[in-house]
């Protein structure tokens, strides 16, 4: 078995919105429409035609790539959402027709159009409970009453929160600094010995409001490569030959 250890120290990551548009009236014509298909086809012809510069080529391709982690995020249908609410509500009436318009209309049940299709986020069900305190309280008459220790937090932090940033300009509320261990580790003898293990491994980007002063303290590998800022993916790349072994966790630092 092989690791390859990170230890990296960066600051709290705090929620920022991206522009998602891209200057060019089609594709974020498309893009509010919902036709996150056609946009990509419009986005890739436009970064083939060569005319763009790189930073709006990569801007359009960031773009795209948020398109495709939506369509991830939002992958719940219809009947997912009948199937799971069947516990709580009588699926099948007029009246939960009229209660399911309701949360979509007022947000608190998100849903977007994704190429002419109606798609739910996939917790979308339970962050329902958790905003809509009529659902909240029908799930409670179900299922009783369970500790919300993620609610407790956000009730004591949120208020905090808001009030270091309120009437300001600063995108973080009470910053703090963290440090992570990552941690790679591969099957014993998955990979024949004698054969390279490469590994490009995710990294955290520097120098936006989200998140600053990253610093990498230490790897495993003796030699890696930090994909520079120009690029459009932050990765540490490090590689290891592959050794026949039985059973070893091999940690440095």
């Amino acid at each position: 078995m092989k690791n390859l250890l990170l230890y990296i120290a960066l600051c709290l990551v705090s929620i920022a919105g991206i522009n998602a548009q891209t200057g060019n009236p089609g594709i974020d014509q498309a893009i509010a429409q919902g036709k996150f298909t056609l946009a990509q086809q419009l986005i890739r012809e436009g970064i083939a035609s060569g005319n763009l510069s790189p930073q709006t080529a990569w801007e359009w391709q960031l773009q795209s790539d948020i398109l495709d982690r939506t369509r991830l995020d939002f992958n719940r249908d219809e009947a997912y959402m009948r199937r799971t609410l069947g516990k709580y509500y009588a699926v099948e009436t007029q009246n939960f027709a009229s209660l399911l318009h309701k949360w979509e209309k007022s947000g608190v049940l998100e849903n977007r159009l994704i190429d002419g299709e109606k798609r739910y986020f996939r917790n979308a069900v339970w962050n329902l409970f958790r905003i809509d305190q009529e659902a909240r309280a029908r799930k409670e008459a179900v299922d009783g009453k369970a500790a919300d220790k993620l609610g407790e937090y956000l009730s004591g932090y949120l208020p905090i929160a808001y009030k270091y940033i309120a009437g300001g300009d600063r995108p973080i509320a009470q910053p703090r600094q963290m440090r992570l261990r990552y941690t790679l580790t591969v099957e014993a003898n998955a990979v024949p010995a004698g054969e390279m293990l490469r590994a490009w491994l995710p990294y955290p980007r520097s120098g936006h409001n989200r998140q600053a002063a990253v610093q990498l303290l230490g790897a495993s590998a003796a030699h890696y490569v930090v994909a520079p800022p120009a690029y459009p993916h932050s990765t540490i790349y490090m590689e290891k030959p592959a050794e026949k072994i039985r059973s070893r966790v091999s940690n440095t630092r």
